[in-house]
């Protein structure tokens, strides 16, 4: 028999104790049963859908820049929202986006950090955002035809996809009824589908919206390969409103040099030229024969190591 709250509570362990992927994961799939619920309830109660909207076009960003003004949140709420139309809920736009979310977001952390995974999925759709609603506002083909409003995971999710694909192009995965495939393909593929959406204009908000979160993806790795990681302020952000949170009368512990009365700080030691060159070989060969060719041991080194 079924147990709600064994349930709630495995969701809650996989919660605290999963990376930031299954976090985003699961705030998503929460997200879209809570309005599904709603939906279902307001359906039943009234006979119509009317009511439900009102509530679902409060959490998704309006292409409308003066309806904007008045719903700024919008901007981030919408990356977690999911497609309700007058044919019901979309399943298959939530499904697809998790999915792609977990099979390149285990990739991404391992690669590059559980800690960049959060500023790269939130910088990415504010990006995708800020493009499809640029070009609709400012072209008048466009202006035209535009939409009432966009939702979804999506310029986030490529946001991911890109940035993992840009750190190492000659990854493989196995996939089901195609096989071994490096993810460079995998991304060029992303790219010809979105343009072809927009060529048919079928969603062309969506699909540039996808491209710019592909975009930051890119930019990410091509800054962090310069020395510049754009995901420290944000990180650094929440930082400080997680520390609104803290006990204000914590004791502090000072380290005092007796001899000097100064205050001691404990750095963190530098990594050493051994650990550097078996990354430095790890990664070679990743780019060698794909992810797939490390040893055990090897994708151990580079989970804990990209954890640090």
């Amino acid at each position: 028999m079924l147990d709600s709250n064994s349930i709630a509570d495995d969701i809650k362990r996989q919660y605290k104790a999963g990376n930031m992927v299954t976090r985003l994961i699961i705030v998503n799939v929460a997200a879209f049963l809570v309005f599904l619920l709603l939906y279902i309830a307001i359906l039943i109660v009234s006979g119509g859908k009317t009511g439900f909207f009102a509530v679902y076009e409060f959490f998704v960003a309006p292409y409308n820049l003066k309806e904007l003004l008045f719903k700024p949140w919008t901007l981030l709420s919408y990356m977690f929202m999911h497609g309700f139309t007058d044919r019901g809920p979309d399943f298959w736009h939530l499904l697809f986006n998790m999915l792609w979310l977990f099979i390149f977001g285990r990739t991404f952390v391992e690669l590059i950090g559980n800690s960049k995974v959060l500023p790269v999925y939130l910088m990415g759709g504010l990006l995708g955002v800020a493009v499809s609603l640029a070009l609709f506002n400012l072209i008048p083909s466009l202006s035209a035809n535009m939409p009432t409003s966009i939702v979804g995971a999506s310029a986030s999710v490529y946001a991911i996809v890109f940035a993992t694909v840009f750190m190492q192009p000659n990854y493989h995965f196995q996939l089901f009824l195609i096989g071994r495939i490096k993810i460079k393909y995998i991304a060029i593929v992303m790219v010809i589908s979105n343009l072809l959406m927009i060529a048919s204009k079928n969603n062309i908000g969506g699909a540039i919206a996808h491209l710019g979160g592909a975009l930051f993806g890119i930019l990410y790795i091509v800054n962090l390969n310069r020395g510049i990681d754009l995901a420290i302020p944000v990180n650094n952000f929440f930082d400080r409103i997680m520390g609104w949170f803290e006990p204000k009368n914590a004791p502090r512990v000072a380290y005092v040099n007796p001899q000097r009365t100064t205050r001691v700080k404990k750095e963190k030691p530098a990594v050493s030229n051994d650990i550097q060159l078996q990354l430095d070989e790890i990664l070679d060969k990743i780019s060698r024969s794909g992810y797939e060719s490390l040893t055990k041991d090897e994708k151990s080194f580079l989970f804990n190591y990209s954890k640090d």
